[in-house]
């Protein structure tokens, strides 16, 4: 999750979408999510908190970050959980593209 944070922030003219499971990242830097970003994040996760993705999904949004978030309420820190990679986040995730410049 951090990572995809990470390249969303950091990278954002190479990547079109990112989607940060269960990550920890400075809520204060939501804004500088420029790209696509779904968050997804388990409600049970005793390892990274929920309330800090919650300040963040909100402080992107209130930012006017392309920000979509998703609580899984019985969930805790199951990154690599199937239920997590549906068809709609794949299609949602390959739909983003880069926009190219007129040359």
């Amino acid at each position: 999750g951090g990572g995809a944070y990470g390249a969303a922030t950091r990278y954002a003219d190479i990547f079109a979408a990112a989607v940060p499971i269960s990550g920890l990242w400075d809520p204060l830097g939501g804004g500088a999510l420029r790209i696509a970003t779904w968050i997804v994040h388990g409600a049970l996760d005793a390892g990274m908190p929920i309330a800090n993705t919650r300040a963040l999904a909100a402080g992107a949004k209130a930012a006017g970050a392309p920000v979509f978030f998703t609580e899984i309420p019985d969930m805790g820190h199951e990154c690599s959980n199937p239920r997590l990679y549906t068809t709609a986040l794949w299609k949602w995730l390959f739909a983003n593209r880069k926009k190219t410049s007129a040359r």
